[in-house]
């Protein structure tokens, strides 16, 4: 009871960031011209945009994991794996912290344990956070900051520990194993997959993960060019990077909220603060809340599913 109280007060607490931040942006700028601008965009491109959303944050992530987990012994077909991931959508879009992706974790205790299940996706996040990592290097690199090798260098050096995370593991592996508490039996866990998965298949998937996150960089460039905004190609490589990742950190609703005011400040001065909120506003429809949206339809069932099924312990 006590852990369902403080998730809705966070959920809650989250809900109004959320509300305070738009409801600022919405302050700064003109409603009737970002009415004007938002249902400005061009059909095709934003039809262009919701193709690759579904392409890239359904098809391609649900097909990630069950790359991973294969490699930790459990196969699943990529129609059950979409279908997983795809009713996870609603979950995730409302839930804070991404506690959202534990209903995966619940999915999949019926083929393997549930420290394995959850191993499969703290990899899969750590797959996801160092392709924006690239992400921002590739921005570093365009935009030429003071900061580059910096950036160069921080990259390379957490790919080089993760893809020689099974030595590392190993290194304070028998020390873990020793301990007994919820925490060390936690960690464990989450850190089995990386001591059990080689070198090169986590190269084969980072360079995946590398793929789907340009792939969302080319739906933020349809949705600038919809608006007909025309953003320099080193100010874009630079900067949309930077929104990634800023849209990552777990403040708010599915990022909603930091996104906007990431585009609004990023790109002020290339075209009117109406259109980058629209921009903005359009980018989180597309990548979040559409998933979540499509993910309704399947969202009942998949439920079903759940209390239908029996667990391995």
């Amino acid at each position: 009871m006590e852990n369902k109280r403080v998730l809705l007060v966070n959920c809650i607490g989250i809900a109004l960031i959320t509300v305070l931040i738009l409801g600022g942006l919405f302050l700064k700028i003109d409603i009737e011209k970002f009415w004007a601008e938002i249902s400005s965009i061009s059909p095709i491109h934003l039809l262009i945009a919701l193709v690759l959303s579904i392409i890239a944050n359904i098809i391609l992530v649900a097909d990630r994991w069950r790359r991973i987990l294969k490699l930790l012994g459990c196969s699943l077909t990529l129609r059950e794996a979409t279908f997983v991931v795809l009713a996870c959508k609603p979950v995730k879009f409302l839930l804070p912290l991404r506690l959202g992706s534990l209903c995966k974790v619940v999915y999949i205790k019926r083929y393997m344990q549930f420290g394995r299940g959850l191993s499969s996706i703290f990899l899969d996040n750590i797959f996801d956070k160092i392709s924006i990592l690239s992400l921002l290097c590739l921005g570093a690199i365009f935009y030429k900051t003071h900061s580059l090798w910096v950036i160069i260098l921080m990259f390379f050096a957490i790919t080089f520990l993760f893809l020689y995370s099974e030595a590392f593991v190993s290194l304070f592996w028998p020390w873990l194993e020793k301990k007994e508490s919820k925490l060390y039996v936690f960690i464990r866990q989450a850190l089995s997959g990386l001591k059990e998965i080689p070198m090169m298949p986590k190269v084969k998937l980072l360079a995946y993960s590398v793929f789907i996150k340009l792939l969302s960089l080319i739906i933020f460039y349809f949705i600038f060019k919809g608006f007909g905004m025309e953003i320099g190609i080193y100010k874009f490589f630079a900067f949309m990077p930077v929104v990634s990742i800023l849209s990552e950190v777990p403040f708010t609703l599915a990022g909603l909220g930091i996104r906007e005011a990431s585009v609004l400040f990023l790109f002020l001065g290339s075209a009117p603060e109406e259109k980058l909120l629209s921009a903005g506003v359009m980018l989180s429809f597309v990548e979040k809340l559409f998933p979540a949206l499509i993910g309704l339809l399947v969202f009942i069932p998949f439920i079903k599913l759940l209390n239908g099924k029996k667990w391995i312990n």
